[in-house]
């Protein structure tokens, strides 16, 4: 068997690729200024602090031997992962997020690869200070929270909990901030009952779900948000996303899960059901 390595060279400046599903926009919100900017440089990594996921899920390990050429490039993403440098955190986050719905990918190397894609998708999109995606942003006279994140594609509460700023606090003039060019999206796998979460086709953390009896398609697609609030996200085809609490709730998040979830995606989410 013949493993084919995901873009072995990524060019610091290149957009991210995926082999994942691209990037779709809910035609109900589609905006009139599309953002789609590509990556900038990366600026030197600051002290890491406390990542805003903290992961629901625990990996099995699986029964079936790895295939060495697929572990053998998961362990040089690893090296380049823990080699400290601000463009190889780049390229190893971006070719593990390409290898996590890789064809050739299975258990045993999803588990072996788990991991380190958790590490380092809590370093580069969740941590305050590490600007590995896009540079400090420096916050313009009359911007506020709101403002900014709009003009990233964001929530207003993520990139409020990425920056460490709490709801009542100004935002003065000169403030530097984290920032990350959106839409978040998600897939739901019926199978491994989890949701993953895509930044522009990048891994962004997973969490556990369970399926109610009733109410979920057979068939998998591709949905659109058509009402949020922060108990609950419903999808144009009358599922709902929520805890085991709120009231007709088709996939199911332990509440601390769902809470993430909901200040995470937006009413622009695109949610994928395989």
């Amino acid at each position: 068997m013949t493993f084919e390595p995901v873009k072995p060279e990524i060019q610091p400046n290149a957009p991210v690729v995926s082999f994942g599903r691209p990037k779709q926009v809910n035609p109900a919100q589609q905006r009139s200024d599309p953002i789609q900017q590509p990556l900038s440089p990366p600026l030197p990594v600051e002290s890491l602090e406390t990542p805003l996921l903290a992961g629901s899920l625990t990996v099995l390990p699986s029964e079936q031997p790895a295939v060495p050429e697929i572990a053998g490039f998961i362990q040089s993403q690893r090296a380049l992962a823990e080699s400290g440098h601000p463009e190889n955190i780049r390229r190893a986050f971006i070719q593990l997020s390409q290898l996590y719905e890789h064809r050739q990918l299975g258990e045993t190397e999803r588990a072996m690869m788990q991991p380190i894609l958790d590490m380092l998708a809590l370093q580069v999109i969740y941590a305050r200070d590490t600007h590995i995606l896009e540079p400090p942003y420096r916050v313009k006279p009359g911007e506020t929270i709101e403002s900014i994140a709009r003009d990233f594609d964001l929530t207003p509460t993520l990139l409020r909990k990425i920056n460490g700023l709490p709801e009542s606090r100004a935002l003065p003039a000169g403030t530097t901030l984290k920032v990350l060019y959106g839409q978040f999206d998600a897939q739901v796998s019926t199978k491994r009952q989890e949701l993953t979460l895509l930044l522009g086709g990048l891994y962004a953390g997973r969490f556990a779900c369970s399926l109610s009896q009733t109410g979920v398609p057979a068939q998998g697609g591709e949905f659109y948000v058509t009402n949020k609030t922060d108990r609950s996200i419903a999808l144009n085809n009358g599922l709902l996303l929520g805890t085991a609490n709120s009231r007709n709730t088709t996939i199911v998040f332990a509440d601390h899960d769902a809470r993430e979830i909901f200040d995470i995606l937006s009413e622009r989410s695109v949610i994928v059901l395989e």
